[in-house]
């Protein structure tokens, strides 16, 4: 893969001419070669490598968002949102092919240096998801710090979420689920410095059903 270091007068260019692919990654032009089709059937661990980047992404596109921003300290020469797919596939995928699922309890939307809260825990009231945590005062855990609450509902694929949410220090965070009665959800707990450099590790709070 080669790097375009000069747009030039034509403006941007993208798409794919002969064997050659032109696109652009984090905002800079690169040129690659198209990959070449093959005949041969996959391979049995290429079939289960397929089945869990299926099942990873699948759930990583529903908090795209989240997993861009709780990443991209750890992200090198990738997208935080490729981050967080990597994380899923080698830390929460379950079970043996075909029947790959996963383990919500073991994923994290969030991986950085912040302070995580202790007792972290949420549930759902009256069309909402609760959040609660115990802030605990240090000179050195900044108060502002913002909330990041998740809650992914697997029956519908969607997921509900703020990236800004209230001051560490409140202890308590709504988010309003009223689309999701009746099923499951899974939910996590993550804060953000106030610039949004700086994210701390996501907590698993529970999965419950909402009424």
């Amino acid at each position: 893969m080669g790097r375009l270091k000069k747009r030039g007068n034509i403006g941007q260019v993208s798409g794919t001419v002969g064997d050659v692919v032109v696109s652009e990654w984090n905002n800079i032009p690169v040129v690659r070669s198209r990959a070449a089709k093959s005949s041969k059937p996959a391979t049995a661990g290429q079939q289960v490598q397929r089945a869990k980047m299926a099942a990873a992404v699948k759930f990583a596109m529903a908090i795209k968002k989240v997993l861009s921003l709780g990443f991209k300290s750890f992200a090198v020469e990738m997208s935080g949102y490729n981050a967080g797919v990597s994380d899923i596939l080698k830390y929460a995928i379950t079970g043996d092919y075909p029947n790959l699922s996963i383990n919500f309890s073991k994923a994290r939307v969030s991986w950085g240096r912040l302070h995580t809260e202790a007792n972290a825990a949420a549930k759902a009231d009256a069309g909402q998801v609760v959040f609660t945590w115990t802030h605990e005062n240090d000179a050195e855990i900044a108060a502002t710090d913002k909330a990041i609450l998740v809650v992914y509902c697997e029956a519908l694929n969607k997921s509900l979420f703020t990236i800004n949410g209230p001051d560490r220090t409140t202890g308590t965070a709504y988010i309003a689920v009223g689309r999701f009665k009746g099923y499951d959800v899974h939910t996590w707990l993550a804060f953000v410095s106030v610039n949004g450099e700086e994210v701390s590790p996501s907590t698993y709070t529970g999965k419950f059903t909402i009424t």
